[in-house]
């Protein structure tokens, strides 16, 4: 989109509305463009009297927002708003907090450049995000015999009207500080640098008529002065879960210590330790006190996949310039061990697991066995014996979704092999002891493993075959290099659990012998994306069907009658919106938008009209939200009084947005309405393809006259037939499971 802009003489901020004076524009629509996806969200305003009021929707998700104003509805008469004043004013002052949350804040912004942009932001880990105009990099650093510091600037910027600031790490709280300026040199005694704890030092001046607010950045010096600090070895106390780190260092600079940092990845929660002992090449930190994003509790700690990544940094303490917030993280060492494991209690041991990052840092994940399964994990690996033992033996297969779920395309397959091949195949299903699943399974409990289990480790030791929906990795009981070198060996076969639609899936499922051996799709189509976007060799995608279909084509020719009288809500989620009260919820316009549908005075008499029974079914995401929707008539299903599948093939229409249940309900030649209310997903480029199988509406009222008509005639239209048979699922028998099977025994 290009940037052309219009400049304005005043903008001001009431509550969440942006209030513009323009001259003479008549203007059709403003909307956000979201940076990074390019997402437009649409906003309402007002024009009168020449002041433009924007309001500012309470529901975005974190990241930035730039606004932009349509003159006329040609693409050339889009602009940005620009209010060049403002760049007089300190950093600070050009943001606007207009929204307030649970979890994240709204600010209302102008970019360096003096255009108008939103910001959401986490309300509890924002950093210094609105403080600075940017960073300013310090080249080198010198120090005289009287302790004054150099810091010498390539920069090209003039500090006109320059304060030096030392600002705290973790508020805005600042003091000013003595300085002498020559050119881009700036001197400063070490004595206002000899802080112990660390510090942004912030520079404040005017540049080409705009107030500059940048904290300095020391790392190009600092690079080229500690050439090294590596982890050199690694010790955890079994007992107390204590870690012990030695370091080697190479430095031209001094330094008086080192300070260990472990930081939390999703909430930027740190804990630090320092050596008191004298030693900078030494550091113990316990894993007790690392941050987590939420305390599991004690007795289910082994039903659970712990979602907590930590990265290790250290901040080196320089002797002459103590205060500088200098961070670097640590390279894995590849001579070091990667499991670290200790006695959480008397029933659960925890795993340390250290690994490499994609750039070659060292970050740690944790998992948790009981002891007498660890126990027997140890035994394993000392035993030769008992380990041959285990590798001799007929075929086994493992069957998994996600480690407490049994609903999906996992659970279809695992019940027709247990059914139709128990002869030539021990199959097992792993799912976690208390899962809320465990119905699913009733009658095939013999060959139900309990995830974590003493059996689980056994099995995952000695099984030939992996069937996984999701991640392989959720087969097994941890995840480690030894885990891998299993995983690697295993024949691996992955079911899917949708199917793909037109955007790149290579970052979840590409190519990689770690995750699977074999891909399933269900048509040419999504053959074609497996193999030129996601880096599949043609012998490995296998074009059978998912193994959940078979029933939903067995059910195609039920009762239309009784069918065409339930209709099944079930739209998905928008993210970041499962974090909010529900206060903060019921502005959102997701909520009013469904809220209002209910409770419609046409859609109430449609439901009485034709005896229509409607429910309504959140995803799991929104599940604890279920409760604030209101209706006399709509019945709300919570999750797990049924199957998503029976759910589907007890009901003759299904409205949805863009989940993937739709695709699945056509299936059963059945109508499907896409309600594309707020444009969250990019229904229209689908569209263009032939991918959905059922019309985009975007608005009630068309929602309403569609729904009219499709309840008369509940069938799915040729034409969706067509795009079914074409990019959906190539086939209409009963037989994708068989098919699944030939590839498992023939082919792997």
């Amino acid at each position: 989109m290009e940037n052309m802009s219009v400049g304005v003489k005043k903008v001001s901020i009431q509550r969440n509305s942006v209030l513009i004076n323009v001259e003479n524009i008549s203007i059709q629509s403003v909307f956000l463009q979201k940076r990074k996806s390019e997402q437009l969200i649409e906003c309402a305003f007002l024009l009168e009297n020449k002041q433009l009021i924007v309001t500012i929707p309470n529901d975005l998700n974190r990241g930035r927002f730039d606004l932009y104003i349509q003159i006329n509805n040609s693409e050339k008469s889009i602009r940005r708003i620009k209010y060049s004043d403002i760049l007089k004013k300190d950093v600070p002052d050009r943001y606007f907090k207009v929204v307030e949350n649970l979890s994240n804040d709204t600010y209302v912004y102008f970019t360096m450049d003096g255009h108008i942009a939103v910001e959401v932001i986490n309300k509890d880990n924002n950093g210094h995000f609105n403080q600075f105009s940017g960073k300013l990099t310090v080249d080198k650093v010198f120090r005289n015999a009287s302790g004054s510091i150099k810091l010498y600037f390539n920069t090209s910027h003039r500090f006109n009207n320059l304060s030096v600031l030392l600002m705290e790490k973790d508020n805005d709280k600042c003091q000013t500080i003595s300085f002498k300026a020559q050119d881009t040199n700036v001197f400063i005694h070490e004595e206002f640098l000899s802080l112990k704890t660390p510090h942004l030092i912030v520079f404040k001046y005017i540049h080409n008529g705009v107030f500059q607010s940048r904290w300095l950045d020391f790392n190009k010096w600092l690079s080229d002065e500690i050439t090294t600090i590596g982890v050199e070895n690694m010790m955890i106390d079994f007992h107390t879960g204590k870690l012990s780190l030695d370091f080697s260092i190479d430095a031209t600079i001094p330094l008086l210590n080192l300070e260990l940092i472990v930081r939390n990845r999703n909430t930027r929660e740190e804990v630090t330790s320092v050596n008191t002992e004298g030693n900078l090449t030494h550091c113990v930190i316990n894993y007790h006190d690392f941050p987590l994003i939420e305390e599991s509790k004690e007795e289910f700690l082994n039903e659970t996949y712990d979602g907590n990544i930590f990265d290790f940094l250290v901040r080196p303490i320089l002797t002459w310039l103590p205060t500088i917030n200098y961070c670097v993280r640590l390279n894995y060492n590849e001579l070091l061990e990667d499991e670290y494991w200790f006695k959480r209690s008397d029933q659960i041991t925890q795993l340390v697991m250290m690994y490499k990052t994609k750039i070659g840092k060292l970050a740690a994940r944790f998992a948790y066995l009981p002891i007498e399964s660890y126990e027997h994990y140890r035994n394993l690996l000392s035993n030769k014996e008992v380990y041959q033992l285990h590798t001799n033996k007929t075929k086994t297969l493992l069957v998994s979704e996600y480690i407490d779920k049994a609903q999906d395309t996992g659970l279809s397959f695992f019940k027709y092999m247990v059914d139709y091949h128990s002869d030539e195949f021990d199959t097992y299903y792993v799912i976690t002891e208390h899962s809320k699943d465990l119905p699913n399974l009733a009658n095939y409990m013999k060959h139900v493993v309990f995830f974590r289990s003493v059996k689980h480790v056994d099995l995952v030791m000695s099984a030939d075959y992996l069937a996984h929906s999701h991640s392989s990795i959720y087969a097994f009981p941890f995840n480690s290099i030894r885990m891998n070198k299993v995983r690697l060996e295993m024949k691996k076969i992955f079911l899917q659990h949708g199917i793909m639609g037109v955007r790149d899936l290579s970052n979840l499922y590409n190519n990689d012998p770690l995750f699977t051996n074999k891909i399933i799709v269900s048509s040419d189509r999504e053959k074609k994306i497996a193999i030129n976007q996601m880096g599949y060799q043609v012998e490995d995608v296998v074009l059978t069907g998912l193994s959940r279909f078979d029933r939903l084509i067995q059910h195609r020719n039920d009762d239309d009658k009784k069918l065409k009288k339930k209709i099944l809500i079930m739209p998905s989620w928008r993210k970041g919106q499962n974090e909010l009260t529900d206060e903060d919820f019921k502005k959102t316009i997701f909520y009013q938008t469904w809220e209002k549908m209910l409770n419609n005075k046409e859609f109430i008499s449609l439901i009485k009209e034709n005896n229509l029974k409607v429910n309504f079914y959140l995803h799991h995401n929104f599940q604890k939200y279920t409760h604030l929707f209101s209706s006399d008539l709509v019945k709300f299903i919570p999750e797990g009084q049924y199957s998503v599948q029976n759910l589907l093939i007890s009901h003759g229409i299904l409205i949805t947005d863009f989940s993937s249940v739709g695709l699945d309900f056509s299936l059963l030649n059945r109508s499907v309405i896409y309600y594309n209310f707020d444009n969250s997903f990019n229904l229209e480029e689908l569209e263009k393809v032939h991918f959905l199988p059922g019309p985009i509406i975007s608005n009630q009222d068309e929602l309403l006259m569609t729904l009219q008509k499709t309840i008369k005639r509940p069938k799915l239209k040729w034409k969706y037939r067509l795009y079914q048979k074409k990019n959906l699922y190539k086939f209409t028998d009963q037989s994708a499971n068989e098919r699944i099977y030939k590839v498992l025994d023939e082919k792997l």
